[in-house]
């Protein structure tokens, strides 16, 4: 199933490799993580990461596996925007959070789950899709 979402993603233009548009912090922390959190947030401010949240619910710690699937679709350049637009989408509202540590970093990871998308910031690195 994953090889068939691959090359429909493939059939709608090139993806650049992440490290075109993650910055070295983001990337750093993804490599090495000493742990992962999740969390049901609702937003509350737009644009500033895990910090303009409410916490709804904490959830659990992802196992190394989760962590490790997490961590693989995140550096695939298909799970990202290419440019090429399908259609006209809604705007983004994340409904769930990933806080990736290493040490005293953080990566927060907002996910809309119900508009497919992204929001993932590190220190001063932001980025969405």
């Amino acid at each position: 199933m994953a090889n068939e979402w691959i090359e429909m993603a493939r059939r709608f233009g090139a993806y650049p490799p992440v490290e075109d548009f993650l910055g070295k912090e983001t990337l750093e922390v993804l490599a090495a993580p000493d742990r992962i959190e999740s969390y049901i947030i609702e937003i509350r401010q737009r644009g500033v990461g895990f910090v303009g949240c409410s916490i709804l619910a904490k959830g659990p710690l992802l196992t190394d596996k989760q962590g490790t699937r997490l961590r693989g679709y995140i550096l695939s350049p298909e799970a990202h925007y290419n440019g090429c637009p399908i259609f006209k989408r809604l705007p983004f509202v994340p409904n769930f959070s990933f806080r990736v540590w290493q040490r005293k970093r953080v990566l927060d990871v907002l996910v809309d789950l119900h508009n497919p998308g992204w929001e993932l910031h590190c220190g001063a690195e932001h980025y969405g899709n």
